[in-house]
């Protein structure tokens, strides 16, 4: 078990950055693959471009959430999610208004929050478990295969949620930027 924690740590890193990289390259493609108007596109590619850099800190919080729940401890993720909303809350109208960001300051708020809520559960982990050793090392091709057996049909699923609503999102966008807002306020408000 701790070998497939340590060689899903690096899997886990090299993906994630692989995921920012590519979803750098290709916003633009998505972006009309979404039939965003024409006149959010910059506001929209922003905005994805700044939640590319949390990829890595959403990828390490769900992964440190995953090996509590293995070890049987789910009540500290509340305290992870409770930090994480206070800042995301408290930041988000200060960077919107306050620093008069815009959008921005929204997703700057949402990536400041998950890396509060991973770099808060990496502190924990590592004074919670600090008697065992973890050794973080390339991962042989052996182990690369029972990660991804074990983690493909939970990507498949998420795959195929995220695809419905991205469908749902592009006949959104097909009519126009009042639309947009109106359905983006009633899935913040969800």
């Amino acid at each position: 078990m701790r070998i497939l924690f340590e060689r899903s740590v690096i899997l886990l890193v090299i993906l994630s950055f692989a995921v920012k990289g590519i979803g750098d390259i290709f916003v633009e493609p998505l972006l009309a693959l979404l039939n965003i108007p024409e006149s959010l596109i910059p506001i929209a590619k922003e905005y994805l471009q700044i939640n590319f850099i949390g990829v890595p800190f959403i990828v390490g919080y769900y992964f440190v959430s995953t090996v509590l729940r293995t070890f049987g401890d789910s009540r500290t993720l509340l305290y992870f999610i409770l930090a994480g909303t206070v800042v995301n809350a408290v930041l988000t109208p200060l960077l919107i208004t306050g620093f008069d960001i815009g959008v921005a300051g929204a997703v700057y708020a949402t990536v400041l929050a998950y890396m509060v809520s991973f770099l808060y559960s990496l502190f924990y982990v590592a004074r919670k478990y600090s008697k065992h050793s973890f050794k973080l090392q390339i991962p042989k091709w052996t182990e690369v295969k029972t990660i991804l057996e074990l983690g493909i049909p939970s990507i498949i699923q998420m795959i195929v949620i995220y695809a419905g609503m991205n469908v749902i999102l592009s006949a959104v966008n097909a009519f126009g930027v009042d639309a947009v807002v109106g359905f983006g306020a009633a899935q913040t408000l969800r």
